[in-house]
């Protein structure tokens, strides 16, 4: 990538440009603090209209501008803008009553967008903003409209079923219109845009707190441009993929493996890996998830003891899914960018991290004996976070030797490989214990006294006794996970492998 052209000096037409820019987003906030005082409109109507003129301006910019600086400035200086405003409780009209730092998420991403489309097709930047200035707002405006008697929550924010069906169809006329006519995709089908529209919905079903102010522009231009550039095979490949993820993901429900959140995101991740990496990328991950969907329903009397112990039991959910599969996904998509072997490997040992950390715990509390403390090794009751057991250690590599054993079948890998997955893998579940058992929030019932995850327990506030209240079980995996990858990718660079 050529860096100089971001520190490129502006040529005159660009700074009148930038100029122009500026008075209009100001005109637009005036104009939408006078929509709220004047004529009383709801707060998100008028940060709807906000978002939308803003929104439009930001996607036609790429195209009219002959140098970035100008572009990467003005969004760095509405992001602090926006920043304080959100803090202090400023531009009340903009960002209604709720806490939300979507105004702050946009212009970060745009500056984002800006820094990996600029010198390949900043098309791609019109067509991610787009979705955002218009679907997204549509989505917003009719699920607030017309659709309450059809709402649902899958994480924090209310979505709404009619609100997804216009954020489903905009979506679509505005990816199939931007790619046939400004691309002149000739071999463009109408399957994949459909595809391509039903991710971008359920990412903006999934977001909360304004976070599909990022998400929503980002998964469509990125998505889109490896669209635009798979042949005919992999575009065939991708829808496939998403069909294969649907069923996956409506199965997990149905039988309860998986929450509606947690299958919503099943359906994302699976498609990325179906899609875009094809059978060597699905069977790890098939395999990790249906033999520890059906793990977890082994022994299920023992472990319902533990429901109330563990922060989360039994369903998983999204940030569940999210935390085992998430680096996985980008591994998929960071490979579909630059291919390289090493990618596959990388993506093997987060499957076996996660697999060792799940079947550890799965197996682990069916010990007839209890665990032990991981930092003092001294016997500890089971559920308690840190704690270790022969039995689950011993289980959890073997999920992990199961998960490599999977990979093996579509890659060839020399002793020293497979030696270091299986360490990095154990290594990683170790590490997963030793963050649970220092930084990990536990508490304590006030009522009944247990030791707990849990933030609540006995419909009361539980008590914080060690480690620290933001750091939950799902941030917990993710560290241990990125660990491990971090460690691999150290000995790459020290080219012992």
């Amino acid at each position: 990538m050529d860096w100089n052209s971001f520190l490129t000096a502006p040529q005159p037409a660009d700074l009148i440009l930038a100029v122009g820019a500026f008075l209009l987003i100001l005109l637009i906030l005036l104009i939408s603090v006078w929509l709220k005082k004047i004529l009383d409109l709801s707060h998100e109507v008028v940060r709807k209209f906000s978002h939308m003129g803003i929104g439009v301006l930001a996607a036609l910019a790429p195209l009219y501008f002959s140098t970035p600086l100008l572009l990467l400035l003005l969004s760095l200086l509405f992001l602090t803008v926006n920043w304080v405003a959100v803090k202090k409780g400023l531009l009340k009209s903009i960002h209604s009553g709720r806490y939300s730092f979507g105004t702050v998420y946009f212009p970060l991403v745009y500056m984002i967008l800006i820094l990996i489309f600029w010198n390949i097709d900043r098309r791609f930047i019109l067509l991610g903003i787009a979705l955002f200035a218009i679907a997204d707002a549509l989505a917003a405006l009719v699920g607030q409209r017309w659709g309450k008697s059809t709402s649902f929550t899958l994480v924090a924010d209310q979505k709404s079923l009619l609100g997804s069906i216009a954020m489903f169809i905009s979506s679509f006329a505005l990816i199939y219109l931007i790619l046939k006519f400004s691309f002149e995709v000739d071999r463009l089908l109408v399957l994949q845009v459909i595809a391509l529209a039903a991710l971008v919905t359920v990412v903006e079903a999934l977001s909360s707190k304004g976070s599909d102010n990022f998400f929503v522009p980002f998964s469509g231009a990125v998505l889109a441009f490896l669209l635009v550039n798979f042949n005919e095979a992999q575009l065939n490949r991708f829808l496939s993929g998403e069909i294969l993820a649907l069923i996956t993901a409506i199965l997990s429900y149905r039988f309860r493996f998986l929450s509606l959140s947690g299958s919503a995101m099943v359906f994302l991740l699976a498609t990325v890996i179906f899609g875009f990496g094809g059978w060597a990328w699905s069977v790890p991950i098939l395999t990790f998830f249906i033999l520890s969907s059906l793990l977890s329903k082994l022994g299920k009397n023992t472990k319902n003891q533990f429901k109330d112990t563990f922060e989360k039991s039994g369903v998983r959910d999204y940030a569940q899914v999210l935390a085992n599969g998430g680096i996985g996904g980008a591994l998929v998509i960071l490979n579909a960018l630059f291919p390289d072997r090493m990618w596959y490997q990388l993506y093997l040992l987060s499957l076996m991290v996660a697999t060792s950390d799940t079947w550890s715990t799965e197996i682990g509390v069916l010990s007839k004996s209890n665990p032990r403390l991981i930092t003092t090794f001294r016997k500890v009751k089971p559920g308690i976070s840190g704690a270790v057991s022969l039995l689950g250690t011993a289980g959890g590599f073997l999920g992990s030797a199961l998960i490599l054993l999977s990979g093996l079948f579509f890659t060839e890998l020399n002793g020293r490989v497979i030696l270091w997955l299986l360490l990095l893998g154990l290594l990683g579940n170790l590490l997963d214990s030793l963050i649970g058992a220092t930084v990990q929030g536990q508490y304590q019932c006030s009522v009944c006294g247990k030791y707990t995850e849990k933030k609540m327990h006995c419909d009361r506030e539980t008590s914080l006794i060690s480690g620290s209240k933001i750091i939950g079980n799902d941030m917990v995996n993710v560290a241990s996970n990125l660990m491990a990858i971090i460690l691999m990718v150290i000995i790459y660079y020290f080219h012992v492998l």
